[in-house]
């Protein structure tokens, strides 16, 4: 079966807040430039903003075993988000970060 039309009108409107938090527009220039009713945009908003609200603060992540990426002596972990931490990279480092992220 495939997404209802609200599943797919929820995701077309959560990428449009996307793209304009990222654009440096107005709402109402974005909904001009985008052919996008301004209260419309404006419920999505609300319920977009709501749902970050109820999201768990941690999200469970897995831990792919490639090579760590090393940038001037640190190791960065991305994550989906595009937070991304750094740790100095010493011996038993990986371990650690391992630990840390899998409890």
């Amino acid at each position: 079966m495939g997404m209802s039309k609200r599943v797919k009108n929820r995701k077309r409107m959560f990428a449009h807040i996307e793209r304009w938090e990222r654009s440096g527009l107005s709402q109402r220039e974005y909904c001009q430039k985008a052919r996008i009713e301004c209260p419309t945009f404006s419920y999505w908003l609300k319920v977009y903003r709501q749902r970050a609200l109820e999201a768990p603060a941690f999200l469970p992540i897995v831990v792919q075993e490639n090579e760590p990426v090393v940038v001037d002596e640190r190791i960065l972990v991305t994550c989906p988000n595009g937070l991304v931490v750094s740790f100095p990279n010493r011996e038993g480092s990986i371990a650690l970060i391992r630990q840390l992220m899998i409890g």
